[in-house]
């Protein structure tokens, strides 16, 4: 049957090329149930059959287009959890223990980066606490962060 479709779709029927014959497969099982040799339609049939393989193909292509050329996610950024430097530790209200080191309190003192990520606001508040400054929460991220550089300047 392989080579009646390899003749139909004008392939060059090559037991032995594996892409070839998965290219035949593919058509075969496309065919509709009880298709033979001998079905008088059998041209039409593996035309048809040949016509959705490589439908499939070009949504195959133009999915992959559409992955390639999509805008990257935007990074989350995240506390690395390798020490560097000395690290002052202190145990929050929920009972995680956060640790304040130099990559945090440079990324405070500059108001951005790593400590003014939403995820991180927690441990923001909870630094605020720590440092004296009353009500953290109520405050907006750039204006806790200048107070608290305020506070690590001055130590």
């Amino acid at each position: 049957m392989l080579e009646k479709i390899a003749e139909v779709t004008g392939l060059n029927y090559n037991i032995q090329d594996p892409i070839l014959n998965a290219v035949l497969q593919r058509i075969l099982r496309k065919l509709p149930e009880g298709t033979t040799a001998n079905t008088p339609d059998l041209h039409d049939r593996i035309r048809a059959a040949e016509h959705q393989v490589n439908e499939e193909g070009q949504l195959a292509i133009m999915n992959l287009v559409r992955v390639l050329s999509a805008d990257p996610a935007p990074r989350e950024l995240k506390i690395k959890s390798s020490p560097k430097g000395a690290r002052m530790q202190q145990p929050s209200t929920t009972g995680v223990r956060y640790s304040f080191g130099p990559v945090w309190n440079h990324s405070v003192r500059r108001g951005r980066g790593i400590a003014v990520v939403p995820a991180n606001r927690e441990k923001l508040n909870n630094q605020a606490l720590t440092l004296g400054i009353d009500d953290p929460a109520l405050m907006d991220v750039q204006s806790l962060c200048s107070r608290i550089a305020a506070e690590l300047g001055a130590e």
